[in-house]
């Protein structure tokens, strides 16, 4: 199966913005869970006036074996390999802006991104 960077980029973005929701007030991020699932991705986030919403280009893995063929599988490592190598360049790329992830609820995935 073909490394899609453009999917990965949007699931890791969801996952960095998912969290538990619960008695938001106005200026609060909403997040409403996917119906009839317990995963912490949200099917919708709101994000109020007031707050700034960052958004990544390019926020894919990185490649963890050159030596394996282009764009397969084994160039980019398993699920957890891709997971921490992008996650650590988001934060790498939030810390560059003065800013830092924050939320999700996947201890061991976000780990590169806690401050």
């Amino acid at each position: 199966m073909p490394y899609h960077p453009a999917a990965t980029t949007v699931a890791l973005l969801l996952l960095a913005a998912s969290a538990a929701a619960g008695g938001a007030r106005a200026d609060e991020i909403v997040r409403h869970p996917l119906p009839n699932s317990d995963l912490p991705i949200p099917s919708a986030v709101e994000i109020p006036p007031g707050k700034t919403l960052v958004v990544l280009s390019g926020a894919g893995a990185p490649v963890s074996d050159p030596a394996a063929p282009a764009r397969s599988l084994a160039a980019y490592g398993d699920t957890r390999a891709q997971t921490v190598g992008a996650l650590t360049g988001i934060a790498g790329t939030l810390k560059g802006l003065g800013r830092r992830c924050q939320g999700g609820r996947s201890g061991r995935a976000m780990a590169p991104c806690q401050a």
